[in-house]
């Protein structure tokens, strides 16, 4: 499998600075920030916020070739399009279709709604269908593969969850983001009975490690937990397994780094490609 990193974890870094840093690092690939780019210079760089490795969603199919150069040129390939899309959003969909086809990059994040207790799992599921439906027609016209992520509060935040609605697609064109970290939040099977039932859906794979902390205690006396990031080795995901799971089922994809723990960039870069170049 080869390594990459999501420009979600680079915010300080513009793209020529980034290419620069992963191809120093010692990385094989870039997965692009893909959405709407506010720069606030007065602002600190944070992942969500002020994030300067991000393209402009509205911009990124005129971009898409000086990209692509900016990328091979580094000695660097483009594995997906992190793109901040819902299903429903065609327009921005297919722009970014057009992109990942000129950059020679299939797999785009698409995303499905989050879960709405007062619309109903049910409804949100027939809505979501029909919507990928339409999704699927877009990546097959423009030969690339739409993706969704197994993602906390969205509903399809399991293994399962996701084959439920991706099943009714040809893999081609839909598949799914495998994210262990996320799974800590939300969403936690089998890492290997996930990639089996997954098939030939498991399209990409994020990496990172998340924990469970106790926040405070309620009035009532129960204590409260919160998750959040932790350090590729310090998490709840025992990476090795996963790692191994991953190689055992025959996965050789691209596995991409969304580490969002505190410390300096470089030194989460240089740790995580160690880390994990290790244990495959």
């Amino acid at each position: 499998m080869k390594l990459a990193v999501f420009t979600v974890m680079l915010p300080e870094y513009e793209p020529e600075e980034a290419v620069a840093l992963l191809a120093e690092v010692g990385y094989q690939g870039v997965e692009w920030r893909v959405t709407r780019r506010v720069l606030d210079p007065a602002a600190a760089p944070s992942y969500w916020q002020n994030n300067r490795c991000t393209i402009h969603i509205d911009t990124v199919d005129a971009e898409a070739a000086a990209l692509a150069d900016l990328t091979a040129r580094a000695g660097l390939e483009v594995p997906a399009l992190g793109t901040y899309m819902a299903a429903t959003d065609c327009d921005a969909i297919d722009r970014a279709m057009r992109a990942a086809r000129a950059m020679g990059c299939p797999p785009i994040r698409v995303s499905p709604p989050r879960y709405d207790r007062v619309i109903g799992y049910r409804r949100l599921f027939a809505e979501t269908l029909a919507a990928y439906t339409d999704v699927e027609r877009l990546a097959r016209q423009h030969g690339v593969q739409a993706c969704l992520e197994i993602h906390p509060g969205n509903i399809c935040s399991s293994p399962s969850l996701a084959h439920r609605l991706v099943r009714h697609f040809d893999p081609r064109f839909v598949g799914v983001i495998l994210d262990p970290g996320n799974m800590v939040y939300e969403g936690y099977e089998d890492w290997r009975m996930g990639m089996e039932l997954l098939g030939p859906y498991l399209a990409h794979v994020h990496l990172k490690n998340s924990q469970w902390r106790r926040v405070g205690t309620r009035p009532t006396g129960e204590a409260v937990w919160q998750p959040a990031a932790a350090a590729i080795d310090e998490g709840i995901v025992d990476l090795r397994q996963f790692i191994a799971d991953l190689c055992a089922v025959g996965y050789t994809g691209w596995c991409s780094f969304e580490d969002f723990s505190a410390g300096n960039t470089r030194e989460k870069l240089e740790r995580n490609r160690a880390y994990v170049q290790a244990l495959s």
